[in-house]
């Protein structure tokens, strides 16, 4: 006996189909648009809150190391950074930092300034204008830590606009003489905003 199929297309060759899959798959459907229309709105809340709080534009949080101890110990490293000026520009040369705990910050061998922050402060500003050279130029940060947990977060913007930020291309060590011959990549926490320090605002020293 031949058997034909059934005229009904949404059948297949063995019965009815499966009642839940439509409301499953409009479920899915559904749960989809949600994700995405959500993660749209974060972006677009992120870029806004950027816009109005982000001083240090694309500057990380970074830090010697992202692992720690079971027991906190107090902790000293340098953090620098090397870059070539070519010139130009008629703005100043303005760095901005944050350094949780302590830091002493250095700009082409010259002691430009010290401080020490906890979150909720502000940036420190500091013009390097006088020091700045065409050619190579170095960043260098000495970092304190009490507990061995910190970040360092700095901007510099150069007289052409351009800016140098702190990423994973700066370089750590412990000491001076290990930054100069062995030094490695910082570890990187993330950019603003992120806790403990949110958003660090701009401050006019």
């Amino acid at each position: 006996m031949r058997q034909t199929l059934p005229r009904n297309s949404s059948e297949g060759p063995h019965g009815p189909p499966n009642t839940l899959a439509r409301p499953a798959l409009s479920f899915l459907f559904l749960l989809t648009a949600v994700v995405i229309g959500s993660a749209a709105v974060l972006g677009l809340v992120r870029r806004h809150q950027d816009r109005l709080h982000l001083a240090t534009n694309g500057a990380h949080w970074i830090w010697l190391s992202s692992e720690f101890g079971e027991e906190r110990a107090p902790l000293g490293f340098f953090a620098a950074k090397d870059f070539d000026w070519e010139g130009g520009g008629q703005g100043p040369a303005r760095a901005l930092l944050f350094v949780d705990r302590r830091y002493t910050f250095s700009f082409n061998g010259a002691r430009v300034g010290e401080g020490e922050k906890k979150p909720g402060d502000p940036l420190d500003a500091y013009d390097v204008s006088r020091s700045l050279v065409r050619g190579r130029n170095r960043i260098r940060i000495g970092v304190e830590s009490p507990d061995g947990a910190g970040g360092v977060l700095f901007l510099l913007t150069l007289p052409d606009g351009s800016r140098i930020a702190s990423g994973p291309s700066w370089k750590v060590a412990k000491t001076e003489q290990e930054l100069e011959s062995r030094p490695h990549f910082a570890a990187v926490w993330g950019r603003p905003p992120m806790h403990p320090w949110g958003y660090p605002a701009a401050t006019g020293r």
